[in-house]
């Protein structure tokens, strides 16, 4: 190839020691090794805000390290869809089937991915309702609730919970639960009348995925 002939003396003289110094073994050395430190920091600043997100979302930690790898268990995929469906076609997901199913990951996944809040049921029952849970879950892009149905139930917690899911529908944003009722405990417990508002607003809007098939757990004496 050709050299090239700078116009400006100066600027070829600077060209010449750049291509001089890409040649010399030392400053190749020195180039890789910034990179590494440089995909280290890049590295570093990823997982801090996953981090972020994690804590922002009130995610538990124990899901920390499966959300980042997470199985593609039927849950995760009926999240996936639930989430890539625009509102008000899908607002509401139910993912109801026994312990062991990737429900809890799912749902620490979709939080972490998508932004919003991670809550289990009994602590919406213990919390105060001006606590920030409650507060923010009308509002958040996605909000979780894990283990419904396993909570304690009162007066005033399914009024309040009521609430909560309706103004989610109203301004549709989405909203995913993990059960293990099938769909006429859920219904029974939370929408005993036929007619009721949210009972038809999760039957237009809601979709029930039933996750059967071997659990992913395993009891400490299988490993």
């Amino acid at each position: 190839m050709a050299e090239h002939t700078f116009m400006n003396p100066e600027i070829g003289e600077w060209a010449k020691r750049v291509m001089a110094r890409a040649e010399d073994p030392q400053y190749q050395e020195n180039v890789r090794r910034l990179a590494a430190e440089d995909a280290e920091i890049a590295e570093a600043h990823a997982d801090f805000a996953r981090r972020r997100r994690f804590v922002e979302g009130s995610v538990p930690q124990a899901f920390w390290e499966s959300v980042q790898n997470p199985d593609n268990t039927e849950a995760l995929a009926a999240v996936r869809h639930h989430l890539a469906v625009a509102p008000p076609e899908c607002v509401f997901l139910s993912l109801a089937g026994p312990r062991g199913r990737g429900k809890s990951t799912a749902l620490a996944w979709a939080v972490t991915e998508h932004g919003g809040l991670f809550v289990e049921a009994h602590a919406l029952v213990r919390l105060g309702m001006f606590d920030r849970i409650w507060r923010d879950a009308p509002d958040v892009p996605v909000l979780a609730l894990d283990e419904i149905g396993a909570e304690y139930l009162n007066d005033g917690y399914r009024a309040s919970l009521y609430e909560l899911l309706n103004r989610r529908f109203s301004n549709n944003r989405k909203t995913i639960i993990a059960t293990n009722l099938d769909a006429a405990a859920f219904k029974a417990r939370y929408c005993p009348d036929a007619n009721d508002r949210l009972a038809e607003r999760i039957a237009k809007g809601g979709r029930w995925v039933n996750l059967p098939g071997e659990s992913m757990r395993r009891n400490w004496r299988e490993v």
